[in-house]
């Protein structure tokens, strides 16, 4: 079962099935906790979750070494990012429910720079 960031087990939202688990190596996750959404095959344990045996499209729940959920991804094992963090809310499923962007978006100071 995924483990939400205090470490405490997340149940899948409305009685939908758990999602296989892909693991990151030790230490891996700080790139992902910073903000980043992708995550590159050398990251991921594949001794405890050999990517090649997911399928392209494949969701997964995307922990840590020590097992705390790190959100929602997408899988790709033929790529070299391997896969893409979809959602970061436990709660939120991707599929389930309206979708936000608000992780996409750029920095305040950014937009007002890009817009003069």
């Amino acid at each position: 079962m995924a483990r939400a960031a205090a470490g405490y087990a997340v149940k899948p939202p409305s009685g939908l099935p758990e999602l296989p688990e892909l693991k990151l190596k030790a230490r891996e996750d700080r790139r992902i906790r910073g903000g980043h959404l992708w995550i590159y095959s050398n990251e991921i344990d594949t001794t405890q979750t050999p990517i090649k045996a997911f399928e392209p499209g494949d969701v997964v729940s995307l922990v840590s070494d020590r097992g705390h959920f790190l959100g929602y991804a997408g899988v790709n094992p033929h790529s070299l990012i391997a896969a893409r963090i979809l959602s970061r809310d436990p709660a939120r499923r991707p599929g389930q429910g309206p979708v936000s962007y608000t992780h996409l978006t750029l920095p305040t100071r950014s937009c007002q720079c890009r817009s003069r």
